[in-house]
């Protein structure tokens, strides 16, 4: 429950913290300071990205690569600079598997050090991470549709004797606000 608590603490403060710019202008401008500023940002994480892979080429250090991936924004595209990386440089990633306290085991993947590769700063300095794999297209969900959709397969399926026993699992798919009324 503590988890839940601090995302609203943070919610609430970035809440207070906020400040509406107003004027179309102003969003005008605002909008032309992004598209500046993050060519700018683009060319700085590449500047960055070509001097890591020389690092590694120079001493067989990964950690400042790997630094740079996890200084990565939100918004910022962050796979393409992993995959950019493990294709230019001497990086691959491993399988790894991990044990959590419970005895658990999980598996996960690892970037490390690969010196049996070659260190392709030349080609990664004309190929910027940023153009290297295309941005996948968003998916919008619409929670409307999501709902209308459930709730007409619990409708189908509380009609047909075969998939009764189906009804309960849709119906968990379904908030409590939006709980189909079932007739007895």
């Amino acid at each position: 429950m503590k988890v839940k608590n601090k995302e609203v603490k943070e919610q609430a403060k970035l809440q207070d913290s906020f400040k509406m710019i107003l004027g179309k202008d102003n969003i005008a401008k605002g909008i032309k300071t992004i598209q500046l500023q993050g060519k700018k940002f683009d060319k700085l994480i590449h500047q960055i990205a070509v001097s890591t892979l020389n690092h590694i080429e120079l001493h067989g250090d990964i950690t400042l690569a790997l630094n740079l991936l996890e200084a990565m924004p939100k918004h910022s595209r962050k796979q393409a600079l992993k995959a950019w990386m493990l294709a230019f440089g001497k990086l691959k990633e491993e399988e790894i598997e991990l044990k959590a306290e419970d005895g658990k085991t999980s598996k996960a993947k690892k970037i490390v050090y690969d010196g049996t590769k070659l260190n392709m700063i030349e080609d990664a300095i004309v190929h910027p991470f940023y153009d290297f794999i295309k941005e996948k297209e968003e998916v919008v969900y619409d929670h409307a549709w999501f709902i209308k959709t459930v709730k007409t397969l619990i409708t189908k399926a509380s009609k047909n004797k075969d998939l009764k026993d189906q009804v309960f699992v849709l119906e968990g798919l379904l908030p409590a606000k939006d709980k189909v009324q079932q007739q007895a």
